[in-house]
């Protein structure tokens, strides 16, 4: 074989490796990118829950006021 073969030979194994890697790279950020999509959807955001905490704990606080008032009676 001539070096030239051998070259091209070279060239056209790394062509493919290269676009293999690009492919399943590809593959996986558009994955990641519909995971992504679905977050919402699958948790809460940290304003969100903070704001439903507060809340609960104003009804928790305006209970134990109202039974602190007929325990008081």
């Amino acid at each position: 074989m001539e070096n030239q073969q051998i070259f091209n030979i070279i060239i056209v194994v790394a062509g493919f490796l290269a676009a293999f890697v690009v492919n399943k790279v590809t593959k996986d950020i558009t994955r990641l990118e519909e995971d992504i999509r679905d977050l919402p959807h699958l948790y809460v955001a940290k304003d969100d829950y903070r704001g439903d905490i507060a809340d609960i704990k104003q009804m928790l606080s305006k209970i134990f006021d109202k039974l602190d008032q007929k325990v008081d009676k």
